[in-house]
């Protein structure tokens, strides 16, 4: 079982470091996007890369729709993916991943590094191109989810990381984040402009990330 989800999931682990960070990649992307940050975690953590189920190198037969219909069947993924390899603490660094029992288990140990990448909440009008494909139903996964009634349950201290300038997801947005979420948050905008953050500017999001890690 631990092997098997392993496996499916591209799992990668660098050698050197006491600590762990997970890097969580978002929709539409793979584990590789995280390449250019790699060498700002070096020697300082462990760091987990994994691939989400909608990944393009993930077998699409293994594709639940069902179950990743919501959030929670990637949120089952990553606990799984933790409890094969053993780790109890972690940083998890990504977009948004966020769900009933966040506090449970080993997660009450957990520092959570959260890019603004999720939205809250999104209007159903934008939805009805969503139908037709697998693609747009992935994307779906994403905005037709409303995340704001269980923000006060996440007691983990967090960081918001968010450009001055996103066209997918508003300043607004983060600034819920930080001021809903229950634990000790803070938010970092980055004076540059883009979605992906890691991929157009991985030197200011490194040193970014970098300044949030506990020490």
């Amino acid at each position: 079982m631990a092997n098997n989800i392993l496996q499916a999931h591209n799992i990668r682990v660098s050698e050197s470091g006491e600590r762990y960070i997970v890097l969580g990649h978002g929709m539409g992307t793979d584990q590789s996007v995280w390449n250019r940050l790699l060498p700002f975690f070096t020697g300082m953590y462990r760091v987990i890369r994994y691939d989400l189920a909608c990944a393009g190198s993930m077998n699409p037969d293994s594709f639940d729709i069902i179950k990743y219909s919501t959030l929670d069947g990637y949120v089952d993924d990553l606990l799984n993916i933790l409890d094969a390899l053993g780790v109890d603490r972690c940083v998890f660094c990504g977009s948004l991943h966020i769900r009933n029992d966040w506090n449970l288990g080993f997660h009450s140990e957990t520092s959570a590094l959260l890019q603004a990448h999720s939205s809250l909440c999104f209007p159903k009008e934008m939805f009805a191109a969503m139908e037709a494909n697998y693609e747009a139903w992935v994307y779906g996964t994403i905005v037709n989810t409303d995340i704001r009634s269980v923000l006060g349950q996440v007691r983990v201290p967090c960081c918001i990381i968010h450009t001055a300038r996103d066209a997918s997801v508003p300043l607004s947005a983060a600034e819920y984040l930080r001021n809903h979420l229950g634990g000790r948050t803070t938010l970092q905008i980055l004076n540059t402009e883009g979605h992906l953050p890691h991929l157009s500017a991985p030197a200011l999001t490194g040193r970014a990330i970098c300044r949030a890690l506990p020490r």
